[in-house]
């Protein structure tokens, strides 16, 4: 039978590589304008520009900073796990 301390090892790994995926998609979130995804939307004039690129660059901070709560969370549950894994091998 599998001990307890293997069980929680085996769980901390994955939620390590849990957020490991999380940094990383935090890292990968570009700022898209509007305009990228609908054509229509294009900026007539420089401040329209300005605009809509200080916006995208604010979702994407948005976005960026979800995906690094998510890490940090997992992060603190695989420590968690790994102690306790410790814990229970000793």
């Amino acid at each position: 039978m599998i001990e307890l301390g293997t069980v929680l090892e085996l769980l901390a790994l994955v939620v390590g590589v849990l957020a490991a995926i999380e940094t990383y998609r935090a890292v990968k979130v570009k700022p898209r304008p509007v305009w990228e995804d609908d054509p229509k939307l294009k900026p007539r004039n420089m401040a329209e520009h300005a605009f809509g690129t200080v916006m995208a660059r604010e979702a994407a901070n948005f976005w960026s900073g979800r995906h690094a709560v998510k890490a940090a969370i997992y992060g603190l549950l695989a420590t968690g796990l790994a102690a306790f894994a410790w814990i229970a091998k000793s």
